[in-house]
């Protein structure tokens, strides 16, 4: 009986993943300010997101895991016009807009070896926004104040690819929030008694 790398399969098995994620996060940031009145100047930058996850195999083929995303999108802007206060401004404004994501997913893996798991699920999850801005009335401005925290329903495709001992490869693509695409590095650990032993992946 040894420790491998493994495809959830099996019972008992643990997989963990850190990936760099797509959403739609800027563009949703963008098509906001451009509603601000008169706005000029505006420059954005939006970063990847960021996840983690993981799973554990209850029974054969299915696991039960826990998923954390964050993304973060950023602007800067010289003249707006505040329609509220009712005048115009220019200096040098900005807003910091995260979503975070928090929730509870289940896969069913239909692989049959321990170098490729191909999994399909589905996840809940909570996302919550956080904006910082220099600005007075930015959300009504912006038309944010419909970016409320709610819990959205994600349905995810996926394959892990094991190319070491402990280590692989790992890509999701997604309908639903939080995001559309993923990619990164996954680890497994799985107990093999000597009938479920495959090779040893060096």
């Amino acid at each position: 009986m040894g420790i491998q790398a493994g495809a959830q399969n099996k019972k008992g098995q643990i997989a963990g993943c850190g990936n760099v994620a797509f959403s739609g996060v800027g563009a949703a940031m963008r098509f906001g300010l451009k509603k601000i009145p008169d706005i000029n100047g505006l420059s954005t930058k939006v970063g990847p997101g960021v996840q983690g996850t993981i799973d554990y195999a209850i029974i054969d083929h299915l696991s039960l895991g826990i998923a954390y995303f964050t993304q973060t999108a950023k602007a800067s802007w010289t003249v707006y016009t505040d329609t509220i206060a009712g005048y115009s401004l220019s200096g040098t404004f900005n807003c910091s807009i995260t979503r975070n994501n928090i929730g509870f997913r289940t896969l069913y893996h239909f692989g049959h070896n321990n170098y490729f798991d191909p999994y399909i699920g589905l996840r809940i999850g909570y996302s919550y926004w956080g904006i910082s801005t220099n600005i007075e009335h930015f959300t009504q401005l912006a038309k944010f104040s419909h970016f409320i925290d709610m819990v959205w329903p994600q349905g995810v495709l996926g394959l892990r690819c094991n190319f070491a001992k402990y280590f692989g490869i790992n890509i999701e693509t997604a309908l639903g929030f939080p995001y559309f695409f993923t990619g990164g590095i996954n680890f497994q650990f799985g107990l093999f008694t000597p009938k479920d032993k495959q090779p040893i992946i060096e």
